[in-house]
């Protein structure tokens, strides 16, 4: 079933038809599930908090069929963020194509301070 929805998008999108998509507000989520098919996801921007906590904002599909997670690597150097999306491993069958602005929130070992923060 999934196979059908992947063609079905892929066949709209060939044909010039843009996928519905619909923004919403930004609400901080955690590890969302398994993937297949992992991809980078940009993230869109960020913010450092308070508490050693960065905040990375990124946009991916309903939470019924998409799952995403972050990736951080900190070195006494530098701090890197990367966000993986991809199709949810026991997903739901019928996917609705809508965009969703997501964060998550994520926790350094020590303050940001002067570290360039790569995202």
């Amino acid at each position: 079933m999934k196979r059908t929805v992947i063609a079905l998008a892929t066949a709209a999108l060939a044909l010039g038809l843009a996928p519905a998509t619909q923004a919403q507000s930004s609400v901080d989520h955690r590890q969302e599930g398994t993937v297949w098919m992992p991809r980078l996801t940009e993230i869109t921007r960020h913010e450092v908090l308070p508490g050693n906590q960065v905040r990375v904002h990124y946009w991916t599909g309903d939470p019924a069929c998409y799952g995403a997670h972050a990736v951080l690597v900190e070195t006494p150097w530098a701090v890197h963020v990367r966000v993986i999306t991809g199709p949810r491993l026991g997903g739901a069958d019928v996917c609705t194509m809508i965009a969703l602005e997501k964060s998550q929130v994520l926790q350094l070992s020590a303050p940001l301070g002067d570290r360039p923060l790569h995202v």
